[in-house]
């Protein structure tokens, strides 16, 4: 709170000397961004508690504080996702560029939606990680999570992505699936890299046949199912950092 507090005031300074900030401008003003910092340490108390790690929840209501948190985090943070309609790799917004095929816009336009689908995974994928290295979470966080985030991005816009928010259905489903058959956890390493590793997987191919049935994919073979591949080395990274591999014997701190 005395973070969010300092940054009010800040912004009142700002805003007196620059004037007010409007679209990207409004995202990266320095005060605003102490404003975000401490919004995001309220948001994530629920994250934060003390007590043991691991800890199961008797009953799924119990954990209801720490889901919600993780969600509204993630929509705090998740300008970037392709669940927002004009951000979709659409025919329709590629034929806006105008451009010539393989122009430098059609470069930009692909390195844009490629980039969206990894930060979304980061978000996505390394929420789910920090939850499954805390707490053993029931039934249907993964979906919550997915699903919910996506729902509320997308309603700002009127709920132009449609359809594609089956994808992040589909992705939460598999995330569910995945915890409850591999059971992953800091002592199984292997099964939180398999969820990495897979659940990117899950939800980014439904993704791409939606957008390729509906809406029109504006992408080659070679680029989207590149792009659906990277997330899940992406995903896979993450679970790695998560649960790092051990730390080789006489390796420790080295003396002068």
């Amino acid at each position: 709170m005395g973070v969010f507090l300092a940054g009010g005031l800040a912004d009142l300074g700002w805003h007196t000397l620059f004037g007010i900030e409007a679209d990207l401008e409004a995202l990266l003003s320095p005060t605003h961004l102490v404003l975000f910092a401490g919004a995001a340490l309220l948001l994530t108390t629920p994250w934060r508690p003390p007590g043991p790690p691991r800890a199961r929840p008797r009953q799924a209501r119990e954990f209801l504080p720490v889901l919600l948190s993780a969600a509204a985090m993630l929509t705090f943070v998740s300008y970037l996702s392709p669940f927002i309609g004009h951000i979709a790799p659409t025919t329709a917004a590629m034929a806006q560029l105008g451009g010539p095929p393989h122009s430098e816009q059609l470069e930009q336009f692909q390195a844009r939606g490629i980039a969206n689908l990894l930060v979304t995974t980061v978000l996505l994928i390394g929420a789910l990680l920090l939850v499954l290295r805390r707490w053993h979470p029931p039934i249907g966080t993964a979906t919550v999570l997915f699903a919910a985030t996506a729902v509320a991005l997308d309603a700002v816009f009127e709920f132009q992505a449609g359809w594609l928010l089956l994808a992040s259905l589909v992705g939460g489903l598999a995330g569910d699936a995945l915890v409850a058959w591999l059971r992953p956890a800091p002592d199984r390493p292997w099964a939180l890299r398999a969820v990495g590793g897979l659940v990117p997987l899950a939800m980014w191919l439904p993704y791409m046949g939606l957008l390729a049935s509906r809406y029109g994919l504006a992408w080659s073979a070679p680029v989207w199912a590149g792009a659906v591949v990277l997330s899940g080395l992406t995903g896979f990274a993450l679970a790695l950092l998560a649960a790092p591999p051990p730390v080789p014997a006489g390796r420790g701190r080295r003396t002068a």
